[in-house]
């Protein structure tokens, strides 16, 4: 694919500063610009049931702080009160 730009004066002057200073040329620079935002775009709006599952996470609840120490008191009185076990 070919590209013609018509860049600013000032435009023109950034590219040949960062090229002296990366020793990028113009073609580097084009393609590390464009993944840079792709990736910024693709981060801004992800498909969030994809990242859930890229992330490892099983899942999360909402419950007793001290559930670690006092589940299975917890468990007891959740079961008894939904099966109606006294």
């Amino acid at each position: 694919m070919e590209i013609t730009l018509n860049l600013s004066d000032e435009q023109w002057q950034k590219i040949t500063f960062i090229q002296q200073h990366s020793s990028e040329n113009i073609l580097a620079l084009l393609e590390i610009t464009i993944n840079q935002q792709y990736e910024k775009l693709q981060v801004a709006d992800p498909d969030p049931i994809k990242g859930w599952q890229e992330s490892g996470f099983i899942g999360c609840g909402k419950g007793d702080a001290n559930l670690s120490t006092n589940y299975k008191e917890i468990l007891k009185e959740f079961w008894s009160e939904k099966h109606d076990y006294s």
